[in-house]
């Protein structure tokens, strides 16, 4: 059943009813991409993803990532000790899906890299897209765009030991 794209866009990945954890080994069909922005649930570009999202973890981060916005966020790769958080998503057909959403950010300009993304169940290597250009907008602190919109901020972070 294909849900309305009302539903699809204004509730949090943990009311979608997909399962949420990391996939080990994840299947050669399935790519795993991190969304930081306005492709996460709750955004108008994740309708783009919603129909190939096999699985999801809303608590993971990028580390070595820092967050600006300027009506939409930017990931920008920084030497400092910082991370950015976001959701990890797993998509069946990853490699079509990746040309449509590489369609979106690349004109933008965002390169898609693969990162170590860290999740409370563990590391995994995903696709993320980071801004290639200068930082613009203003910086986001606490690297999660979420919590502009939302009170995040007692929500992130709580599966991740106080080490982590």
């Amino acid at each position: 059943m294909i849900r309305p794209l009302r539903d699809r866009i204004i509730k949090h990945p943990d009311m979608l009813g997909m399962e949420q954890g990391v996939m080990n080994p994840v299947p050669s069909s399935i790519e795993p991409l991190f969304v930081y922005g306005t492709l996460q649930p709750g955004y108008g570009l994740f309708a783009h993803l919603y129909d190939y999202v096999v699985r999801f973890v809303a608590d993971a981060r990028a580390e070595g990532f820092e967050m600006y916005a300027h009506g939409y966020p930017i990931a920008v790769r920084t030497d400092e000790e910082s991370f950015i958080w976001g959701t990890l998503l797993y998509l069946d057909k990853g490699a079509t899906i990746l040309q449509r959403t590489d369609g979106i950010e690349i004109p933008a300009g965002f390169t898609r890299t693969m990162e170590v993304i860290s999740t409370p169940y563990g590391t995994v290597d995903a696709w993320l897209y980071e801004y290639t250009g200068s930082p613009y907008g203003e910086k986001v602190e606490d690297g999660d765009f979420l919590s502009r919109r939302h009170n995040t901020r007692e929500y992130r972070g709580t599966m991740f030991s106080e080490s982590g």
